[in-house]
């Protein structure tokens, strides 16, 4: 029954049967790698540079979110519960980072202007980490740190799958099937129409809308639904599920929609798969959000003195962002988890 199905879901997210943890790091190094090798002219093969782009972070993270979600508001008290912990989940260690983040700034930069700073911290602290003020521009690639722009979309999400979940938990599959194709339809109709009718502004800031990824977090939210039927085949045939999603990657055979559809969904579904077979290597400290967090200061203060155009400065990144992430794990998330009593 759907009661036992819910129950047994719980079982297995409370036993950290999974390594989905691993991925997440894997992830947020994908991340990291692009964004290092891009502002700091890395020179690096073509091949690699399409090796690294393959398992990438931001579809990952997205789907994973929709996942996670969709089995945490099952176990939820209450809409209070729920946003309690949303909250305790993002903001401590964003506030933190965003801390480091105008210290660093304000030592290496000097051209910037009271009232765009204020705002610029505002912007950070919220749900506006998309936007920089034009005084800042001239500090490192020009963002003080923008990998910080998924946060608003997946705050976003957070509102909106609440009331998702009471439309959709339950349903047959073919609604679900309409649902996400109807989501992939609207991110890139909304998104086609924008570019020919728009200004330029506008569709950046679609772009800022969950409207333009909301099938990315749909798919986590169907496995999540419909785990008790899909974990079995995931686990059974993860290796094909990547193996298939390698072949659209390198063809290009796939639908753009802020990321690419098809391959998205078999990534996902081969991760998921792999998580659940090796659960041994599940992550007893994941430092994944830190790494997204912190990355982009180092790259911007070392873009600020001049450390470009070396592979060794992967590392550098690479070392410094993973003890930032580590210290914020180990001292903010650890707080407030117990905070939280979880």
């Amino acid at each position: 029954t759907d009661r036992q199905t819910d129950r047994q879901t719980d079982r297995q997210t409370d036993r950290q049967d999974n390594c989905l943890s691993l991925f997440r790091l894997l992830a947020a190094f994908q991340v990291l790698l692009g964004h290092v090798i891009k502002h700091l002219d890395i020179p690096v093969s073509e091949t690699f540079e399409k090796a690294v782009g393959y398992f990438q972070g931001v579809p990952i993270f997205f789907a994973l979110s929709g996942y996670l979600i969709w089995l945490s508001i099952k176990r939820s008290r209450s809409i209070k519960d729920y946003i309690r912990r949303r909250f305790l989940r993002i903001y401590p260690e964003l506030w933190v980072a965003v801390a480091v983040e105008i210290i660093v700034m304000l030592l290496l930069y000097h051209d910037w202007k009271i009232k765009d700073l204020a705002a610029f911290i505002f912007g950070q602290a919220t749900i506006l980490q998309f936007w920089t003020p034009n005084s800042l521009r001239g500090y490192g690639c020009g963002t003080p740190n923008g990998s910080l722009w998924t946060i608003g979309i997946i705050i976003q999400f957070y509102i909106i799958i609440w009331f998702l979940y009471k439309f959709l938990h339950n349903k047959k599959l073919s609604i679900w099937i309409i649902c996400w194709v109807g989501s992939v339809a609207i991110s890139i109709g909304i998104n086609r129409m924008l570019i020919s009718f728009a200004p330029e502004v506008v569709l950046k800031l679609f772009g800022q809308t969950f409207l333009r990824y909301l099938w990315l977090f749909a798919i986590g939210c169907f496995f999540a639904e419909f785990q008790g039927k899909l974990l079995i085949h995931a686990k059974k045939f993860w290796w094909i599920f990547l193996l298939i999603s390698i072949v659209l990657y390198a063809g290009g055979l796939d639908i753009d929609a802020g990321y690419s559809v098809i391959t998205s969904f078999f990534l996902f579904a081969g991760i998921l798969g792999a998580a659940y077979c090796y659960p041994k290597l599940n992550l007893k400290n994941d430092i994944s959000y830190g790494i997204y967090l912190y990355h982009m200061i180092v790259v911007n203060a070392m873009i600020t003195w001049g450390m470009t155009g070396k592979v060794f400065y992967i590392f550098i990144v690479v070392l410094v962002s993973s003890l930032l992430a580590w210290t914020s794990a180990k001292i903010v998330k650890k707080d407030f988890l117990i905070r939280r009593k979880i």
